[in-house]
């Protein structure tokens, strides 16, 4: 036996050197108790017990911080598939901005650039209540503005969030952060 441990060793030996194979390059075992290092095959000499301890601590600190990213990756993207509020003539409407609205806002945007269409009846909601509204082309540059304030504004939240994870140090500092 080379070294004990009671944190993984292969886990340890696979993060620092990512393309070692288990059973061709080392073998270690676990005991039910530890795990022990038996064989070394490569060039370098084994890692010491505390360059062990320290990689594992190192992976399973970068995982969590990986999934803090995925969680806040997802929060954006279902937050930019939630509604937006837009102002027309002094009142707040809310607009769907899911997938299929991301689509008719081109579509429509296309044909009022190319003058093909001077209004359009749209889908709003006010005090919960949907509604049909006739957008004109003002007002259609208006829902769209606020369609791309409400899609930037949750992107630079993700944004902040994540130089904050990578900015992290322990463990307690991720998991404080939330969408």
């Amino acid at each position: 036996m080379i070294l004990e441990s009671n944190v993984n060793i292969v886990e340890s030996i696979l993060y620092l050197y990512p393309n070692a194979k288990f059973g061709t390059d080392f073998y270690a075992i676990y005991d039910g108790t530890s795990f022990k290092l038996i064989e070394w095959r490569m060039e370098t000499p084994p890692p010491s017990l505390q360059e062990l301890e320290k990689a594992y601590n190192d992976s399973k600190f970068n995982v969590l911080k990986q999934n803090k990213i995925n969680e806040l990756d997802n929060a954006c993207k279902n937050a930019i598939l939630n509604n937006f509020t837009a102002t027309l003539n002094g009142v707040d409407y809310e607009f769907a901005y899911d997938d299929k609205a991301q689509i008719r806002f081109t579509g429509v945007g296309v044909l009022f650039l190319g003058n093909k269409i001077t209004n359009i009846d749209w889908t709003a909601y006010l005090n919960c209540q949907r509604m049909r509204i006739t957008l004109s082309k003002d007002d259609f540059d208006s829902v769209s503005l606020a369609a791309l304030k409400h899609q930037d504004d949750n992107i630079k939240k993700y944004s902040d969030l994540y130089v904050q994870v990578m900015s992290a140090t322990t463990a307690d500092e991720v998991n404080q952060i939330v969408w």
